[in-house]
């Protein structure tokens, strides 16, 4: 991080900037050089505690405790029993002290941080500080990777915080308190099915530091409702030479002989912009890693719940066969295209081999779309299924509520009022079509032609022909602008299979094909909740299945606030806490 100021000294640190960009050298962490002290021979550091003067305000002589000591006198500018040199993360006068919480205030200057490896975080903001031996820190740094220079940066914070079980009132609270790497795992919380929330499995003081962020716990069960495992956390790992600050302690690549060859993506990172569905998205290796020296690349993606729902009850399905929601054109090239069909957080690991060995990279790309936005997939599609005769085409559903009385109608968005030009409800056409669709929707040359697209609209459509029989298909519905205090309600209905189709109406009952159901929703790119089997997320991944034609499953209703959204699962009214699947098209009971 570089500093930012109008002082004298701004273009050194300028170009220390651009040394390090084209370089590789300079501007150090782990630096072990003493630090300039007084000599003026970098900046003038007049209470050695690796602070310039003049970040420190000496011309105005600021006090920020109050104490009589001005703060580039006073080795504790905040007054809060810890060091300003400890508080400012490194021993290079280069780079501006930390702000670990990222609340705009530097953590030598703010008394209240609370997250300080040597702070009790469960004891409040104004505790006492936790007494840590030096050895013992240098000793936890050390763990990463053979010998580490002596410590710059503050200790790692991979234990600080832990309690010794999940209960109390930390309970049910979406992080890993007890640091075993799971997530509430000696609880079962209740919650309501469907629901999604952030969670975390590292301890709560690395949480948002480095390279640690959050993940997506869903709530499933059917009977008894609980919170589901923690999908896609990225908790404290091993330090690595990578750019990164993984074990999440507030210093990047803390070891001996780093080379910023490899600087991987953290969270929000601008070379890792969010992803569209529909639109083609660039990974390129050369955005990381800088040396000359490559023998190869190879990107791997792990997909959403759709693709281990379908490889999971789909017997027939294979690794490569069975992604429904993501194309990597080309994974051992240095620069690659992806195509994503679905929403969601994409877990991205890049392996570069080198002469010394093979060097990683594991980050994440959002996929987000504007409004509100319902997926649909299920285990009954693709090739396989219509080579063993049990392909199942299901339709996703989107009723507004005062205006949708039935669904199968004019006004309820499906594959019939909702394709290429029409749309229901009378909302504002999307005229910006990179921001409503990309290239690869199936009706994006319809809406090209018009200029703009239908609002609300279905991107994709899973149909049993020719089209859909050599690929996997899912559904989508987007609303790009919806209205505050509007509600809608999610119905998924099971429009045919293969016997079905072929046989003629007035044959008798539809045969029995059961399949496997999973919606996830959407408000503004971010998951509101799933509903439906994912086997990583139930334990129980039959909980829901329809079987026959004319089966119609009522999802959930969706609200739209000022800001956000909220969501209410369906019940069946005969059985309170179950899925409501029934035979009729009603809308059903506001």
């Amino acid at each position: 991080m570089q500093r930012k100021h109008a002082s004298s000294h701004s273009w050194a640190i300028w170009l220390c900037g651009w040394l390090t960009a084209l370089w590789l050298v300079g501007c150090s962490r782990t630096s072990n050089q003493n630090p300039v002290c007084n000599e003026g021979g970098v900046c003038r550091d007049t209470d050695c505690d690796t602070i310039c003067d003049v970040d420190e305000a000496d011309e105005k002589r600021r006090d920020t405790d109050k104490d009589g000591m001005p703060d580039f006198l006073d080795s504790d500018s905040d007054g809060d029993g810890i060091p300003d040199r400890e508080e400012a993360g490194d021993e290079d006068l280069l780079t501006a002290p930390f702000d670990r919480d990222q609340n705009g205030i530097q953590d030598y200057l703010d008394k209240n941080y609370p997250l300080h490896p040597r702070r009790r975080p469960d004891a409040g903001m104004d505790a006492a500080i936790a007494a840590m031996d030096p050895n013992v820190a240098d000793a936890a740094v050390s763990s990463d990777a053979g010998s580490v220079s002596p410590v710059s940066c503050a200790p790692a914070l991979t234990r600080d915080g832990c309690a010794a079980d999940e209960s109390g009132d930390a309970a049910c609270d979406g992080i890993d308190n007890d640091c075993d790497g799971v997530v509430d795992d000696d609880n079962f919380c209740d919650c309501t099915r469907g629901a999604a929330r952030s969670c975390f499995n590292g301890p709560t003081v690395s949480r948002n530091v480095g390279a640690c962020r959050d993940g997506v716990q869903r709530c499933v069960g059917e009977e008894f409702s609980h919170w589901g495992p923690c999908e896609a956390p990225v908790g404290p790992s091993r330090e690595l030479c990578d750019g990164l600050d993984n074990d999440c302690n507030g210093c990047s690549d803390e070891l001996p002989g780093c080379m910023a060859r490899l600087s991987c993506p953290g969270t929000d990172d601008p070379r890792v912009p969010d992803a569209m569905p529909f639109v083609p998205y660039t990974l390129d290796a050369r955005r990381f890693y800088t040396g000359r020296d490559a023998l190869g690349f190879h990107f791997q993606i792990r997909g959403t719940p759709c693709d281990r729902l379908f490889r999971a009850l789909d017997p027939q399905a294979r690794e490569n066969s069975g992604k429904q929601s993501f194309v990597l054109l080309d994974p051992d090239a240095a620069q690659t295209q992806v195509l994503f069909t679905l929403s969601g957080s994409y877990a991205v690991t890049l392996i570069i081999d080198t002469p010394a060995g093979p060097m990683r990279c594991d980050f994440m790309v959002r996929v987000r779309a504007p409004g509100v936005r319902v997926e649909l997939c299920w285990d009954k599609t693709g090739p396989s299924a219509q080579a063993h005769g049990d392909a199942v085409d299901l339709d996703l559903h989107l009723g507004k509520a005062g205006q949708t009385s039935t669904f199968l109608s004019a006004q309820d968005c499906y594959w019939k009022t909702c394709r290429g030009v029409s749309s229901p409800w009378s909302y504002p056409r999307n005229v910006n079509l990179e921001t409503c669709t990309g290239p690869a929707a199936q009706n994006y040359t319809a809406y090209t032609q018009l200029g703009y697209c239908p609002n609300p609209r279905l991107d994709a459509d899973n149909r049993l022909d020719s089209r859909s029989r050599s690929v996997y298909v899912t559904e989508n519905i987007n609303l790009d602008v919806p209205l505050p205090g509007d509600r809608f309600r999610i119905a998924v209905h099971y429009q045919a299979n293969i016997a079905s189709d072929a046989l003629d109406v007035d044959a008798g009952s539809p045969p029995v094909i059961e399949t496997r159901v999973l919606v996830n929703v959407y408000c503004e790119g971010d998951l509101l909740g799933s509903f439906g089997g994912d086997p990583e997320q139930s334990a129980d991944p039959d909980a829901l299945r329809l079987q026959q034609p004319g089966d119609l499953w009522r999802v959930a209703d969706v609200v739209v606030g000022n800001d956000s959204c909220s969501l209410a699962p369906l019940h069946d009214p005969a059985r309170p806490g179950s899925y409501w699947v029934g035979r009729d098209s009603s809308y059903g009971e506001p």
